[in-house]
């Protein structure tokens, strides 16, 4: 059965999602943990097509009257819940939350909501989220690299076990730079999701250097006595996910 959601909740993550984050920094080499906005939104079946469409045409070019200058899109890619949409953009701190979306500023307020009330003709649900980057288990990838599909990996660590499961984690992270991987994230869930949950990311070109790449994790792995997990991880979920670079708003290299 579709489940029914207020439409404030709706308008509420995609007034968030309008914010401008204009002093972030993209910069490969950048050390200090980057946090992130991310609003999970699940798309009514059969709708995918409008809901790309009123990105594109509507609230993308709202977002960039108003200065945001960085957006993420991701869509499952074949393995995961179908109709699944991530929306990804940096953020500098919670202050960023005090003011006005600057969207509301470039369409006035009327404008904006009436804007985003569409939303609701689209989606089922929606959850924001915020994200901290874990540097130390990262693989950037190359400068000026486009993401197209992404090998996501949601792990929960059973509560109390983070820093063993951490642990654990760079001796995997280690493995994985001696693979094909075209670059390797790493993020700690934070307010508006559950703590003890790890999301991790590799960046891949297409399904077939996926098949390329699991033969060169295997092959790292052999004879590498690995962690156990045992009592540490509680669930681990696998999905793909695919990079619209069409939608999504990229920052001046």
């Amino acid at each position: 059965m579709r489940r029914n959601i207020s439409s404030l909740t709706i308008v509420f993550c995609i007034v968030l999602l309008a914010t401008a984050f204009t002093n972030f920094s993209f910069s490969q080499e950048q050390q200090e943990p980057q946090s992130s906005l991310m609003v999970d939104i699940q798309v009514k079946p059969g709708m995918q097509f409008e809901f790309e469409k009123f990105l594109k045409d509507e609230l993308i070019p709202a977002m960039k009257k108003g200065g945001s200058q960085e957006l993420g899109v991701w869509n499952r890619a074949v393995f995961g819940t179908a109709n699944n949409y991530i929306l990804s953009m940096p953020m500098t701190g919670m202050a960023e939350f005090d003011n006005p979306p600057a969207m509301f500023t470039a369409l006035g307020q009327y404008g904006a909501q009436a804007m985003l009330s569409k939303m609701t003709q689209f989606a089922d649900s929606a959850r924001i989220y915020a994200i901290t980057q874990l540097p130390d288990l990262a693989i950037a990838s190359q400068d000026g690299y486009v993401p197209k599909i992404g090998f996501h990996a949601r792990v929960t660590v059973a509560p109390g076990r983070d820093a063993e499961y951490l642990k654990n984690a760079k001796v995997v992270s280690d493995l994985i730079k001696k693979t094909s991987a075209k670059g390797f994230y790493a993020h700690r869930v934070g307010i508006g999701g559950n703590p003890n949950q790890f999301y991790f990311l590799v960046l891949l070109d297409s399904f077939a250097d996926m098949e390329v790449w699991g033969q060169s994790f295997q092959k790292a792995v052999a004879g590498t006595e690995m962690p156990s997990m045992a009592g540490i991880v509680q669930l681990m979920e696998y999905s793909m996910y695919g990079y619209n670079a069409e939608l999504s708003i990229r920052p001046a290299q």
